[in-house]
This record gives structure tokens, C-alpha cells and sequence, in this order.
């Protein structure tokens, strides 16, 4: 019974990958390469966002915290 719920929630719907910047689902992909690799992102904003980080030299300062979040679980 609860096998047959599930299958009909989640029937015709796809699991969306995460942006790379925010978390939230990918409706639009938008790709930029930052820190050397292809990031997919959700929207144009938070390609800004990351466009700004590297311009401003801190990729690595970054990357260090979003690991730092993401071994926290925060």
C-alpha cells in the first residue's frame, strides 16, 4: 500500500539536480565554469554570485566554507 502511494506521488515527476551555488532544484540550467569546472546552477543570479566571487579572488575562500558546511551538515 505504501509502495503504491509513493509510486503515485512521485509518478511523472523528475528529480531535479541542486544547484551548485544555493541547493535548489535546476528548473533552467545555467552552466559556468568556476574554480576550473562546469558548475550547473538555477538561475543567472547566482551565476552573478559566483561570477563575483572569483572576480574578487576569494574561490578558494569559498570552496573552503561550503565544504566546511556541507562535512557540518549545515
Amino acid at each position: 500500500m505504501l509502495k503504491q502511494l509513493f509510486q503515485g506521488f512521485f509518478r511523472g515527476r523528475r528529480l531535479r539536480p541542486a544547484c551548485f551555488h544555493c541547493g535548489e532544484p535546476v528548473l533552467q540550467e545555467v552552466i559556468l565554469n568556476f574554480a576550473g569546472e562546469s558548475r550547473l546552477l538555477c538561475c543567472h543570479g547566482c551565476a552573478s554570485v559566483l561570477q563575483a566571487i572569483a572576480e574578487a579572488g576569494q574561490t578558494a575562500a569559498y570552496l573552503a566554507e561550503k565544504r566546511n558546511r556541507a562535512e557540518s551538515g549545515i
